[in-house]
């Protein structure tokens, strides 16, 4: 008897399955790494008694929560702790900013991201405010075409500073704005004066020279200009930093300078210079903030 072929039902075609988002990080095996005791114990002993381990890294973790930070690699966010706690800083204080970037290998992308560190001007500012003596510090831009100003050799310092903070043709958007910038120092001790670490804009077109990269001084001129005063201060003993201090100011300038891929201006403090005719280098540099008639070359 011939057996009769019955013919199969045709097979649906399943459905290619949708693209899935990148996976976002939820921080638990980052966590699980951060709140064991010794490396509780270690971020203690780095930040110094500033704040509580757990409570650092409870704050850090609360910042790895935005989306285009929670997708980076926990290894690049646990770095990123550790940074954070050489030098005592918290995103959330706007002491530094934390960077993402792709991952490469041998020159090529491989889809995932990796989180850097990169110290602001609040967090120089930070440091130079843990030295006892110090009330307050702050760093000010003469613009080149609205503000006035007298150097007062004796003091050494800038005195009649007058500017309109909203006029709108003080901005600063690039070096043509610029005249230079000062740091002004006052101390708990009111019978010591204000003082003042000046900077000429020369040093900080040094500072946007060696940067490789303009992805941070195109957008936040401004900003970039402002931690060039504090780094300058810094390498000119403006301000009296203890060693701990000092510790943490040099890891800022690694990392600093990591970011932005520069070759390092500031490595060693240096000492005030003379200028030829023995005159402190805060007046030489009024001078030629006043007197110089030859345009600065453009950056």
């Amino acid at each position: 008897m011939a057996k009769t072929m019955t013919k199969a039902p045709p097979q649906k075609q399943q459905a290619a399955p949708p693209a899935q988002a990148p996976a976002q990080y939820d921080g638990t095996t980052l966590r699980k790494w951060l709140y064991r005791t010794d490396i509780l114990d270690g971020l203690n002993a780095a930040l110094g008694g500033w704040m509580e381990a757990p409570a650092f890294v409870a704050s850090l973790l609360t910042s790895f929560e935005k989306p285009e930070i929670a997708c980076c690699t926990p290894e690049s966010l646990y770095k990123c702790v550790h940074d954070c706690a050489a030098m005592a800083f918290l995103p959330i204080l706007q002491h530094v900013a934390l960077i993402p970037r792709k991952e490469k290998i041998d020159g090529r992308e491989t889809g995932r991201k990796y989180c850097t560190v990169m110290p602001q001007w609040q967090g120089y500012q930070a440091l130079m405010l843990r030295n006892p003596e110090i009330q307050d510090v702050r760093a000010i831009l003469i613009h080149a075409k609205t503000d006035t100003y007298r150097f007062d050799p004796v003091l050494v310092q800038i005195v009649d500073h007058q500017y309109d903070p909203l006029a709108e043709a003080r901005v600063f958007n690039d070096f043509t704005d610029v005249r230079g910038g000062y740091l002004e120092i006052s101390y708990r001790d009111r019978t010591r004066p204000i003082k003042h670490h000046i900077v000429h804009v020369n040093s900080i077109r040094k500072a946007r020279a060696c940067a490789q990269t303009n992805d941070f001084w195109g957008p936040w001129f401004m900003e970039q200009v402002t931690k060039t005063i504090y780094r300058n201060a810094y390498s000119r003993r403006a301000v009296a930093i203890d060693p701990l201090v000092q510790i943490r100011m040099q890891k800022a300038f690694a990392l600093d300078d990591a970011i932005n891929e520069t070759t390092v201006i500031e490595a060693q403090p240096a000492l005030p210079r003379l200028g030829a005719t023995g005159q402190s280098r805060a007046a030489a540099v009024v001078q030629q903030m006043q007197g110089s008639t030859t345009p600065a070359p453009s950056a």
